[in-house]
């Protein structure tokens, strides 16, 4: 039996987010291994949601977003004693059974990490083929040692920016050709830092909404006849929402989590989360039989 602390950041209407987030988790679970639920609570929300334990009050308050989701990851790493530790955004739902238990067979003595890939679309040029910190299990020990600065930009630039790749070996490293730019996101220095140092990471794929692989079912069967009259639907959520900012995930070809970006700017009463959610809920009832959430 393996110990796992999920470590959380909780910002602007995270609270309702994370309740999904839990259930889906808990549903899931193997059942195998020992989970606890940890918050790190910001500035933006102090409420510390049902099933899970605060783990650290981020006294951040003037800062970018992304200054203040990177300083609460590593504040939830250095409180977590278990021997696997995962960061999740809070707006991410588990859809496959024994999740956890699936991630923990990844892991060997050079993979440490084990969680989502960057991919295409708004993150195409972030780093490829390496865990990112929306979602990832790491093992905690070699997550402590290398202690890796999660901020976006650098010392003398905080603000997120790009570096030209001008080797061969960045170039592998960051999964982008020499010449082009990667994004200084979140976490960015992670795989400089893993592969370094003789480790390696597992990713689990992203596939966006509509295409062939996507099994969450985006479109009402009857919005696709031709005579309807919101028939042109699924292009304008494809456009505007899907492949944006509405995201699929899976491990060994089975949808294993979906996402939501930016759920601190689409909070659960807006019409793309509820897009989202009525088409889980969809998935759940087709796959499973009920709705879990």
């Amino acid at each position: 039996m393996a110990s796992i602390n999920i470590v959380t950041v909780l910002g602007k209407g995270a609270d309702e987010y994370a309740n999904l987030l839990y259930k889906t988790g808990e549903h899931f679970k193997s059942g195998k291994h020992e989970i606890t639920w940890l918050a790190v609570t910001t500035a933006k929300c102090r409420k510390v949601p049902k099933g899970f334990i605060k783990a650290h009050d981020l006294e951040v308050h003037e800062y970018e977003s992304g200054v203040v989701h990177s300083e609460g990851l590593m504040a939830g790493l250095h409180a977590s004693d278990a021997e696997f530790s995962m960061w999740t955004d809070v707006d991410i739902m588990l859809l496959t059974p024994s999740w956890d238990d699936k991630l923990l067979q990844k892991f060997n003595d050079k993979v440490v990490i084990v969680g989502f890939e960057w991919g295409g679309e708004f993150e195409k040029e972030c780093y490829q083929n390496f865990p990112c910190i929306t979602f990832s299990m790491l093992k905690t020990d070699v997550a402590k040692k290398l202690s890796v600065d999660l901020h976006q930009g650098t010392i003398n630039n905080p603000h997120l920016h790009t570096r030209n790749i001008k080797n061969e070996r960045l170039a592998q490293i960051a999964g982008r050709p020499v010449g082009r730019n990667f994004i200084l996101e979140t976490g960015w220095q992670m795989p400089i830092r893993y592969f370094r140092n003789g480790y390696e990471g597992y990713c689990l794929k992203k596939v966006c909404p509509f295409e062939k692989k996507s099994q969450i079912p985006w479109d009402e069967p009857d919005i696709s006849k031709s005579d309807h009259p919101y028939r042109s639907r699924k292009r304008w959520v494809a456009k505007k929402v899907g492949n944006h900012i509405m995201h699929e995930f899976y491990l060994d070809e089975e949808l294993f989590a979906t996402h939501l970006r930016r759920s601190r700017k689409y909070l659960m009463n807006n019409k793309f989360a509820q897009i989202w959610m009525k088409n889980v809920k969809l998935y759940f009832k087709q796959k499973y039989g009920n709705n879990i959430i």
